[in-house]
């Protein structure tokens, strides 16, 4: 039997799982929309406490450094 081709969409060029085309999330100063979710998905991790507040800014942006090696894009520090 053989065995089903797992990614035929990436064979033909039509998505990639290599690069992220566009952040999911961006450093902003202001009020963003769901920023909960990542906020959230951050607090499961041992030593990283956020406030869940909307904002996706500094705080939020070093608990990415930490898991990931890279702060939020637009994030002035990076």
């Amino acid at each position: 039997m053989q065995e089903p081709d797992m990614y035929p969409l990436e064979d033909r060029g039509e998505i990639s799982f290599s690069t992220i085309q566009k952040p999911i999330f961006i450093y902003s100063t202001k009020k963003v929309e769901h920023p909960d979710k990542l906020q959230v998905f951050l607090n499961q991790f041992d030593g990283i406490a956020l406030r869940v507040d909307g904002w996706l800014g500094k705080k939020t942006s070093s608990a990415v450094k930490e898991l990931f090696g890279h702060y939020l894009q637009k994030d002035p520090r990076e």
